[in-house]
């Protein structure tokens, strides 16, 4: 499974593990569990969205590689 890092600073990287369930939303920042699934360069990615942003669509452009985290235990997330 592959995931969309939306942490951004290193305080938001200590307190949300990459291993959790809550991430800051792609669009707002706000606090979610909610995710939207993206298909990116062959893979099926899982974006963070709250419920107020799930609606909006994600540009292409801003997506970064190195933000696209592959995370194996699929309970996890």
């Amino acid at each position: 499974m592959y995931l969309y890092d939306t942490r951004y600073d290193k305080n938001t990287i200590s307190r949300f593990p990459i291993q959790g369930w809550l991430f800051p939303c792609w669009e707002c920042g706000t606090i979610t569990s909610s995710k939207s699934h993206l298909f990116y360069n062959r893979k099926i990615v899982y974006v963070p969205f709250c419920k107020l942003c799930k609606h909006l669509d994600i540009p292409y452009n801003l997506i970064h590689d190195h933000r696209i985290k592959n995370v194996s235990d699929y309970s996890l997330v």
